[in-house]
């Protein structure tokens, strides 16, 4: 069996205990911050495809638009083409 562990000071105990406490800290920090990288890019992902959409929307009025501009052909004018 391995040797049983050293017993740890006082002091030495104060010491894990607070890198301990660091490493949850920075654990934490980098977290809330991936956290926010992450809304972040879903905000602007949100927002372009917004845009492609109200662009889309736009481009297909305008078409409907110039359609409906076209002088209607009848058959007479048909015929005469």
């Amino acid at each position: 069996p391995p040797p049983p562990a050293k017993k740890l000071t006082r002091k030495e105990r104060e010491a894990e205990a607070k890198r301990q406490r660091e490493e949850e800290a920075r654990l934490k920090r980098e977290q809330e911050e991936q956290r926010k990288r992450d809304e972040e890019a879903k905000r602007k992902q949100d927002e372009e495809a917004k845009r492609q959409r109200e662009e889309e929307e736009k481009r297909k009025r305008e078409e409907e638009k110039k359609k409906q501009q076209r002088p209607k052909l009848d058959e007479d004018d048909l015929r005469n083409y």
